[in-house]
């Protein structure tokens, strides 16, 4: 057996569920761990994840790359042909390459002190344990909607919810005056059971895992407790984003593809040139951050949720399914630093209300209060990262309870 790295004390293996909305908030949390000497990470990531970035196992840069299998090693998620099949898959193969892996490190001196998983895989959990590594859950979304389900999970909540329910439901941990459209959609939504399923079992076996992590900071929910001790981080990572186009407005709009450009109407990138730009990706946080930025047209996924608020960057929240419907709730409800568009009775958001929200969130009634409001998240969310700070103190803990000596 190769001698113990006598530059890491700690070796910590980190796996998200295999979606880039998961894998970057483990990643940063892994970055800001590794900052620390004496503490090696490795990613764990499957090959088709690996294949698709264009990337290789890597043994190099701040946060270590491996490869594991999700049993779709060509395909991934659109191999298995369903939520049920995928998720049958990726327990079956990923046991045993996970098993492999941490099997690999330690005869290469460098056994796993920690295993940090994706709450999305339970199963992860038996492995760590086989292997004699601790075990941490890691919630990659906030700790409001992880309530929502852990209702569900603990019988307090009986999905699908009608959404034409109008009598306020009453949940410890979350805000009063919540209605069934305010909740994650696969709470409410009947055809959804496969993901239900996955999103209420993050909770089996989370009473033995040794530290719960949450993709957040402290002070964004407060209200939100749980029996449990967690540490809490305030992460950033790049979403798509949606088109902010008016008559007066200069915009930016993230295609998924290039493709996509031919569902544009005839010569409107040619119109709109002097007032937009369609890109196939950007740097979204750094977008986010220039001082011309003056409203988010969101989805309100989390990541960009949080870097939104992380911006100081006032928000239009156009929800479509998961978490955020409930993401939409707090940008206009609980931090009211935005205003969520309402679709018609078909579900169709029309341009004239896009427009509408978009100027009343630039230079309505309340538009000074959104920009007060997303300074002050701002503020609160570089206080909460800096030493010191919520987020700080909660990373060092969990160091210290790994065995990393200050």
């Amino acid at each position: 057996m190769a001698e113990q790295d006598s530059e890491h004390s700690i070796h910590v293996v980190l796996l998200p569920n295999p979606s880039q909305g998961h894998i970057n908030p483990i990643l940063q949390f892994g970055k800001r761990l590794a900052a620390h000497r004496g503490v090696r990470c490795t990613l764990a990531v499957t090959r088709f994840v690996l294949g698709q970035s264009g990337q290789q196992p890597s043994p190099g840069g701040a946060v270590h790359i491996a490869a594991i299998s999700d049993g779709c090693d060509r395909g991934g998620f659109g191999e298995a042909g369903g939520i049920e099949a995928y998720t049958a898959r990726l327990e079956s193969a990923g046991s045993e390459t996970v098993g492999e892996l941490l099997r690999s490190e330690a005869a290469q001196g460098r056994p796993v002190r920690t295993l940090v998983y994706d709450a999305f895989l339970p199963w992860a959990q038996r492995v760590g344990r086989r292997h004699g590594a601790a075990c941490a859950a890691f919630f990659t979304q906030p700790c409001a909607v992880d309530v929502a389900y852990g209702h569900a999970w603990a019988g307090r909540v009986e999905p699908p919810l009608a959404l034409g329910e109008e009598e306020p439901l009453d949940l410890p941990g979350l805000p009063a005056g919540l209605r069934p459209a305010d909740l994650p959609t696969f709470l409410t939504d009947p055809d959804d059971r496969g993901y239900l399923d996955l999103l209420v079992n993050q909770f089996g076996g989370l009473d033995t895992a040794d530290h719960v992590l949450v993709n957040s900071f402290y002070e964004l929910q407060p209200q939100v407790r749980t029996p449990l001790h967690f540490g809490s981080e305030y992460v950033c990572s790049l979403n798509p984003r949606v088109a902010k186009e008016s008559d007066y407005m200069a915009s930016t709009w993230r295609a998924k593809t290039a493709s996509e450009g031919s569902k544009l109407p005839e010569n409107f990138t040619e119109k709109t040139k002097e007032r937009g730009l369609i890109v196939t990706w950007s740097p979204q946080l750094e977008v986010l951050a220039h001082p011309a930025v003056g409203c988010f047209v969101t989805l309100c996924g989390w990541n960009s949720t949080m870097e939104g608020l992380g911006a100081g960057v006032p928000m239009v929240a156009m929800p479509q399914w998961s978490d955020q419907t409930m993401n939409a709730k707090y940008i206009e409800d609980v931090w009211r630093v935005g205003v969520r568009v309402c679709p018609d009775d078909k579900g169709v958001v029309r341009k004239e209300e896009l427009e509408m929200r978009v100027r009343e969130v630039m230079e309505g009634e309340r538009s000074l209060e959104y920009i007060r409001n997303a300074a002050g998240w701002k503020e609160k969310a570089k206080r909460a990262m800096s030493e010191g700070g919520s987020s700080d103190k909660n990373i060092l803990e969990f160091l210290g309870k790994l065995g990393l000596k200050s």
